[in-house]
């Protein structure tokens, strides 16, 4: 249940942010490219944690700093830092 509502949450967070970029000028990744984005992401943090090769561990750090960039670039004005 508590995963199920996090989830929600998540997708909220997400879809709001994406609904909102329109006033951002110079971000061209649709909801898509970032669900694909965050997925690849995902799936090299596994691999590193099966496998613990360096590949998979410099793919996940890029992806994750992807991912993180274009959050930090969405985030809304009035939003505040969660640390």
């Amino acid at each position: 249940m508590a995963a199920e509502t996090y989830a929600k949450q998540i997708n909220r967070m997400i879809s709001d942010i994406l609904h909102n970029r329109k006033q951002y000028k110079d971000l061209d990744m649709t909801h898509a490219k970032f669900v694909e984005l965050v997925r690849e992401m995902r799936y090299n943090q596994r691999q590193y944690f099966k496998h613990r090769t360096q590949g998979f561990l410099e793919k996940s750090k890029a992806l994750e700093k992807q991912v993180d960039q274009y959050l930090a670039d969405t985030s809304l004005p009035n939003q505040q830092k969660l640390f």
